[in-house]
């Protein structure tokens, strides 16, 4: 009789330690879960950040594209469009640009060429600039 209970003392240990160890596995692999899944998420953003940028990184531009981009990013805090210095991604610099363009006779015209740049910035801020 003394060793039938010692037997059993010893299948409930061992099934509590392989629990405890199948327990132990599943909770780390499920913190890895999280952990991977917050890095994918940050990883995507930030390559879709600077995939979005990027048509605008060292490329030949017309006065269209200028617009767009002005009117894409209209009162983007991220994002900031500039013609030379002059930041145009609000209401006063669209309407000035969509003013020349339509009338086609200011230094801003549909087919003038813009070399553009793309800075981003230590704050966070990313800077358009057409030349």
């Amino acid at each position: 009789m003394d060793f039938l209970s010692n037997k059993a003392i010893m299948i409930g240990v061992s099934l509590f330690v392989t629990m405890s160890i199948v327990s132990g596995v599943m909770l780390v692999v499920t913190q890895i879960q999280g952990i991977y899944k917050g890095v994918y998420k940050t990883n995507i953003s930030i390559s879709r950040m600077f995939s979005e940028y990027d048509a605008f990184d060292d490329a030949q531009k017309t006065g269209v594209d200028l617009l767009n981009a002005a009117k894409r990013y209209k009162d983007n805090r991220k994002v900031n469009v500039y013609l030379g210095g002059t930041l145009i991604n609000n209401d006063a610099g669209i309407s000035n640009l969509t003013t020349q363009l339509s009338s086609n006779t200011g230094t801003i015209r549909y087919e003038t060429k813009y070399r553009t740049t793309v800075t981003y910035n230590t704050n966070d801020t990313v800077s358009i600039t057409f030349r």
